[in-house]
């Protein structure tokens, strides 16, 4: 099997493991926004972005380990992916026992940050309290998947993702439509991440028998796991708090239920992130593994990878900015739907940049140049935080959006720039690297202002000729690269068929 088809082969079993929790999670938001109401579902979503942004307490030490696995086994050297791994989580445990701990700690500075109502204060607080207890198991679950992508094991990872994924999603809303309040959904978080933890590691244990003996590696190891972990830290701490902070920029500076819309359309158009989840676990290790011998095929697969991620992505980034509107009075209803939708809006056009970015930032880390990208992400903060300050009390959701977009796009300009500094063979293709990206964002723009003047379907039709011609004539994908990718479809779906 080629280099693609295997890459394919590993994407579409990766893609596997986000469509039902994807799909259960928008089924569920509706349930979750009437059991909680705009201020519960707020303080949900508020809650959901901690916990995403307090994961950074793995020293960066994920994205390590996956890349020295997989470089490890490629020589047969089992045991020393092993201690590799055993390394990182004795690294890991202390710092995200003491994150926890700190998030327990600041929960009634959190709770009088945000704008709750006297009847809400006690709940956000034991709600912020709940959410650190699950901490620990979300950064430790992240490493041992890093162990099994870094191994190549995509089938284990989707078949672990896909009950936890679901559960994630159905158990809250379980506990909230019974009565349980906000508290009892986040208490449910905690428990599916403790179970993953444990089904996590019996699955690490099998692909891995070496790790069943606890060594650690040599001195120099730690070392430069530490050393990559730590610009990777920095990224992996600024990168969830921007994505925290509009939520939570909203909650300061309005009430909090106008979190609501915001969240709604995020967690939407989000959803194309399954995409990113889907290929760059599959990348990075390739990229790793092709930088240490051949550069220049390391430099196809990252403009081959930016064009197919923008070339299955852009249709439904497409449909979200077309169809906001009726989809988000189809969704959660009309009171929300005006202000959601606009939100969606704005948020699709930083999303189709954002694909791109998501592969160049796997790039750069791959070709140990971590750095580059930490101090773009320094950069892009203090601007951030003026930008949600100066547009949120001004438009509110629909200006956080805005904001979120214009930094999504800036990131991936840089984030295809650095590539090139990180490695010569890309700067000859460097042009045509952003020329996609600019392009798949003014298309997405183009769409959704369309939408706002024309009828919905009217837009949806016009994007969806233009992506069309882009696959067609413009050579978003080539011909070969189109028809390998219907080869592998169907093989694949033959296989699946036969399991």
């Amino acid at each position: 099997m080629t280099g693609g088809a295997l890459l394919l082969r590993q994407s579409l079993w990766s893609a596997l493991g986000w469509i039902l929790p994807a799909l259960a999670a928008l089924w569920a938001v509706p349930g979750l926004t009437r059991s909680l109401g705009a201020t519960g579902f707020g303080l949900l979503a508020i809650a959901w972005s901690l916990v995403g942004w307090f994961s950074a307490a793995d020293l960066g030490l994920s994205r390590a380990v996956t890349q020295g696995v997989a470089r490890a086994l490629a020589r047969g050297a089992r045991h020393e992916a092993a201690a590799l791994t055993w390394s990182a989580l004795a690294l890991m445990t202390p710092v995200c026992v003491l994150a926890a701990a700190l998030l327990w700690w600041s929960a009634p500075w959190l709770v009088g940050f945000i704008h709750l109502g006297p009847d809400d204060q006690q709940d956000g607080l034991r709600a912020i309290h709940w959410i650190a207890l699950a901490i620990p198991s979300t950064v430790l679950m992240t490493a041992l998947r890093g162990v099994l992508e870094g191994a190549r094991s995509f089938k284990a990872v989707t078949l672990l993702r896909v009950p936890l994924g679901v559960a994630f999603a159905l158990v809250p809303l379980a506990l909230a439509v019974n009565g349980y309040g906000v508290v009892g959904a986040i208490q449910g978080i905690v428990l599916v991440r403790t179970i993953g933890l444990v089904f996590h590691l019996v699955a690490v244990l099998a692909v891995l028998p070496e790790m069943r003996r606890v060594q650690l590696a040599a001195p120099e190891a730690q070392q430069a796991l530490l050393s990559f972990g730590g610009w990777t830290t920095v990224s992996n701490i600024i990168s969830p708090l921007m994505n925290a902070m509009d939520r939570l920029g909203i909650g300061a500076l309005i009430p909090v239920a106008a979190v609501t819309p915001y969240a709604i359309a995020f967690e939407g158009g989000t959803k194309i992130w399954l995409l990113t989840a889907t290929l760059v676990p599959v990348l990075y290790p390739a990229f790793a593994a092709l930088l240490t011998h051949d550069a220049a095929s390391a430099t196809g697969r990252l403009e081959q990878g930016n064009r197919a991620i923008l070339a299955v992505g852009l249709p439904v980034l497409i449909g979200f900015a077309a169809l906001a509107e009726p989809g988000m009075r189809l969704w959660v209803g009309q009171a929300l739907a005006p202000e959601a939708a606009l939100s969606l809006q704005l948020l699709a056009i930083g999303l189709a940049a954002n694909l791109s970015g998501q592969v160049a930032l796997a790039f750069v880390q791959a070709a140990e140049r971590p750095s580059l990208a930490a101090w773009g992400h320094l950069v892009e903060l203090p601007l951030f935080v003026v930008g949600l300050w100066w547009a949120v009390p001004r438009y509110g959701a629909a200006g956080a959006a805005a904001v979120w977009s214009l930094r999504a796009t800036g990131d991936a300009l840089w984030l295809l720039i650095a590539a090139a500094h990180a490695e010569p063979t890309v700067r000859p293709r460097r042009r045509s690297l952003l020329a996609w990206t600019t392009l798949a964002t003014v298309l997405i723009g183009a769409v959704a202002v369309l939408a706002r003047i024309a009828p919905p379907a009217l837009a949806l039709l016009i994007g969806l000729s233009a992506w069309g011609a882009l696959i067609s004539r413009g050579g978003l994908l080539t011909r070969a690269e189109w028809s390998g990718m219907r080869r592998e479809l169907q093989r694949f779906s033959e296989g699946a068929g036969r399991r």
